[in-house]
């Protein structure tokens, strides 16, 4: 049996939360523009180029390394 250690769990946590934050942003982001979609029918095309950037957030594999310096997630967040 594969033993997890705990800065392997806080990794995938970290990673799983991610894609759980992308996936909320693009489904408020398409719940909001489905209003708008019968007057602007080219709002499709940014919802496809956004949901291309959602999908491989969502299917890319898990890495094996991640930062966990605050220095580096504040350049990451801006």
């Amino acid at each position: 049996m594969h033993n997890i250690t705990s800065s392997e769990r806080t990794r995938r946590l970290i990673d799983n939360a991610e894609r759980v934050v992308v996936a909320a942003f693009f489904a408020a982001l398409c719940y909001r523009f489905a209003a708008t979609l019968g007057e602007k029918p080219s709002n499709l095309i940014f919802l496809f180029s956004e949901g291309i950037v959602a999908l491989f957030v969502l299917l890319r594999r898990s890495t094996d390394q991640l930062s966990m310096r605050p220095a580096d997630w504040l350049v990451a967040f801006v």
